[in-house]
């Protein structure tokens, strides 16, 4: 027994028997488990496949929306003037620095791992066919980057001269 404001409370110890010597089996979150293999109830492989299906269902949502924006973005490139482009570029360019200077070197690092992580489950998920798409989107957007820099960097020698 035990008191607590002096009111006396009886206390149940439990009670061993030599027979319980055997391992209890006890609850382990499901982030811990690694493979389907080491889970042992259906309940707990049910809601393991719940846990994946609803991450990638999500993962695909997020990457669709990215999608829309990204093709949103390039048919408003498409109907722009050039000057406008270049104005919402530079704005852009602006925007992007400012909020990269307020970063922490803490949120700098997540940011790179978020897309780290981003990137290993795209690139888990795809398809040879998928990753070699890819693989041709970088090349041209990085073709069309450098020829956009050539062509401001001779714009500005020919002011220069």
């Amino acid at each position: 027994a035990t008191t607590k404001n002096n009111t006396l409370t009886q206390v149940r110890i439990p009670e061993f028997n030599a027979d319980d010597n055997e391992m209890q089996p006890f609850q382990v979150p499901s982030t811990v488990i690694t493979t389907t293999n080491e889970i042992t109830t259906p309940r707990t492989k049910h809601r393991l496949q719940l846990v994946e299906t609803c991450t990638s269902f999500e993962n695909t949502i997020v990457e669709q929306k990215r999608m829309q924006a990204r093709e949103r973005m390039a048919a408003k490139r498409a109907a722009s003037t050039p000057e406008e482009a270049e104005r919402q570029h530079i704005f852009a360019r602006e925007r992007n620095a400012a909020r990269r200077a307020t970063l922490t070197p803490k949120e700098i690092e997540q940011q790179r791992s978020l897309a780290v992580d981003r990137s290993m489950a795209k690139r888990a998920t795809g398809t040879p066919i998928e990753a070699e798409e890819q693989r041709v989107l970088a090349s041209e957007r990085t073709a069309t980057r450098r020829a956009t820099r050539v062509s401001e960097e001779t714009k500005q020698q020919q002011t220069v001269a």
